[in-house]
């Protein structure tokens, strides 16, 4: 009964949503997040749109964490797709593998700062998602929980769009890196700049034919693996799993093989260490570094930091299908890349 009385919701919030939050808390399925998310849009009726499933009452995001704490960084949804449902009950439902389900509310006002791929953020551009941990938890001494959603919904309420983009902007551009911008000096730049020819060289050598069947051998060996991991919604998992399959020995990939049809749920620690490549091969004359990559987007550090670059899908669908394609460096658009990278 006391739970019941500390999990009901008053006015502000209509019936429905109120039905949704309290049973999440009491009622739905837990653990699994398919399973609570079939069982949840089922039950009210939810609409699926990308990652958002909604009603008119309300929308939801569906996150997933092994781990029981009430703390989770995973990319929830992109500013531009939360504007969409901003002006309704945005929740966030955290299902964890061995707790309960925690449900957050997330709507503009209930966040700190937008983290991912926000270099470019403004007000006239409305760029980057935000993560688990970018939702505020408490907001005028009250915590983000069941009780006090009302509450929270109705100060969200008060506010505009523009005066939350403003906030959420100004939040945005006072990210700072951990650590201090790299700033070579005359010989780090020149061996910067001399990697473009070494680059060059590599390419049209017997070493690189034999890089590319090494990797394209591993690519076949677990092909079907790949297709498998490319549908995990999350794509931190996904990256990981990916690059684990391809670089992994043939034990290693049988035990990762034997791990994915139960991924998300019980995902060992697939280290892919953060160095310079994922996988390294060792030639007469030189040595190589191959860093895998599953997504180009362009990832904000802060003011520090220049960012990191990823590749995009349907760029490498795009070389894929192109039958005229080549591998070839163009020198001065390379050159001219990294100087404008040096020089921000």
């Amino acid at each position: 009964m006391g739970l019941h009385r500390n999990i009901c919701l008053e006015v502000t919030m209509n019936k429905l949503c109120k039905e949704f939050v309290e049973y999440v808390m009491l009622s739905a399925p837990k653990h699994n997040k398919d399973v609570v998310k079939d069982d949840i849009c089922s039950k009210f009726s939810l609409i699926q749109d990308g990652k958002v499933f909604h009603n008119e009452s309300f929308a939801v995001r569906f996150s997933y964490s092994k781990f029981d704490s009430p703390s989770f960084s995973n990319t929830i949804l992109s500013l531009s797709s939360l504007e969409k449902y901003d002006k309704i009950p945005f929740f966030v439902v955290l299902v964890r593998r061995s707790a309960d389900n925690l449900i957050l509310l997330a709507n503009t006002t209930l966040l700190r700062k937008i983290s991912h791929t926000s270099q470019a953020l403004s007000m006239t551009n409305i760029k980057g998602s935000f993560n688990g941990s970018d939702i505020i938890r408490e907001l005028n001494g009250k915590t983000n929980s069941p009780e006090n959603f009302d509450y929270l919904f109705a100060v969200h309420q008060g506010l505009d769009w523009e005066d939350n983009l403003s906030r959420l902007v100004d939040a945005t551009a006072q990210i700072k890196s951990v650590s201090q911008k790299f700033s070579p000096n005359g010989q780090e730049q020149a061996n910067i700049l001399s990697s473009i020819e070494r680059s060059i060289r590599f390419i049209g050598s017997n070493s690189f034919a034999e890089l590319k069947a090494d990797l394209d051998g591993r690519c076949e060996k677990c092909k079907r693996e790949i297709a498998i991991a490319s549908h995990i919604e999350n794509i931190n998992i996904r990256g990981r799993l990916i690059e684990s399959l391809i670089t992994a020995d043939d034990l290693e990939r049988e035990r990762i093989v034997r791990d994915l049809m139960h991924i998300e749920s019980a995902l060992p620690s697939y280290d892919t260490k953060n160095g310079l490549g994922d996988y390294c091969r060792q030639f007469d004359d030189t040595d190589t570094l191959t860093d895998i990559k599953t997504i180009l987007q362009f990832h904000w550090a802060g003011r520090s930091s220049r960012g990191a670059a990823q590749f995009n899908g349907a760029v490498l669908d795009g070389m894929l299908r192109d039958t005229q394609f080549q591998n070839a460096i163009d020198l001065k658009k390379s050159s001219d890349f990294i100087i404008e990278l040096l020089q921000r």
